[in-house]
């Protein structure tokens, strides 16, 4: 092809590789182009997808003195433990709590602990990218090298149908240390806390204290209580009808986390048993968090976040701001309890 080439005159050369060129071009334009699948991570064979540990980690695992903590945003910025499984609406999922040399998160609901719920989205911040997990590309994200400042957040859609409460779990490695943590439990959205004992001792637990035994769960009932379980940690809806300001459970024999009804608020916090009376914990971190407080004429409603606790102490009372919270102390009977 090229000898001809050659001895065409100088002049005609340029019009004979123009039209070579546009055949060329031609040609290729008639080539189906490939389009690069997204790439898998994770295989069947592979159970780092459901552990959320790498299959070849030589990190040690730490479940003690952990620095990291994840946390979700709305689009406008503000921290939520809510989810909108009708819009759609994105979340924003960051890991906080300093540098680290990988991170793989995944959001899964306490309903099907072992699958992984919605999926993460484009765009994603530096070194991050969307993996396939358990089948399902972007329900896992992971990052390829060294973050060392606080990240943007990762995006997530919920699923189009709600899967009830759900968490957000990471496995995090820095300094061959190999950390699990995990979100604040997030509900569906709902302008209402629906407190009722619907699966009552089949996947929740649940609880009434009044004077009557006959009293109806939610609706009547002094202080009735439905939670939850996951791992080592519980969400606790709640519902108070009366006159109390503050109710709540014992994690131990020293420790409660209450519910305290405030003139513009419903906040939760920790308090120290000392005899009959609670004393505000301002010393540790707390153990407890307030996902949701509604108040009503003649009712308030908690929804909590926190350890699974240890004692069968319940504990409401007045509260009293900065002084000492007198206490009634009742000791829950088996009759009251409707365990999953």
């Amino acid at each position: 092809m090229l000898l001809p080439l050659l001895m065409v005159p100088t002049r005609q050369r340029s019009t004979v590789l123009l039209c070579l060129l546009l055949v060329l071009l031609g040609c290729l334009s008639k080539i189906p182009q490939v389009h690069p699948k997204p790439p898998i991570d994770f295989t069947a064979t592979d159970p780092a997808c459901d552990t959320m540990i790498p299959s070849s980690t030589h990190n040690q695992i730490r479940t003690t003195n952990i620095t990291f903590k994840m946390r979700i945003f709305d689009e406008n910025g503000k921290e939520t433990f809510e989810y909108d499984a009708k819009k759609r609406s994105i979340l924003y999922v960051k890991i906080e709590g300093g540098p680290f040399v990988r991170a793989h998160i995944q959001a899964r609901s306490l309903a099907y602990p072992t699958q992984q719920i919605g999926n993460f989205v484009d765009p994603v911040p530096q070194y991050f990218k969307l993996v396939n997990c358990s089948g399902i590309y972007g329900a896992a994200i992971i990052n390829e090298d060294h973050v060392t400042r606080r990240h943007v957040g990762v995006r997530w859609k919920p699923p189009r149908i709600s899967k009830g409460t759900i968490v957000f779990m990471a496995s995090i490695i820095r300094d061959k240390q190999l950390y699990h943590i995990r979100s604040a439990f997030l509900s569906p959205i709902s302008s209402l806390i629906s407190v009722s004992s619907h699966n009552c001792g089949r996947s929740h637990g649940c609880l009434r204290v009044d004077e009557s035994s006959e009293c109806a769960f939610a609706d009547e009932c002094l202080f009735s209580l439905k939670w939850q379980c996951y791992k080592d940690a519980m969400i606790v809806d709640a519902i108070h009808n009366g006159g109390h300001k503050s109710f709540g459970l014992a994690l131990d024999d020293q420790r409660a986390v209450m519910c305290v009804s405030r003139r513009r608020s419903v906040d939760a916090e920790d308090f120290f048993i000392v005899g009959d009376n609670g004393f505000p914990n301002i010393f540790t971190q707390s153990r407890s968090k307030l996902l949701k407080g509604l108040r009503e004429p003649g009712r308030f409603y908690c929804r909590l976040d926190f350890e699974s606790f240890q004692s069968s102490l319940y504990i409401p009372g007045e509260f009293h701001y900065r002084q000492t919270l007198q206490i009634h102390l009742y000791r829950t009977y088996r009759g009251n309890i409707s365990f999953p």
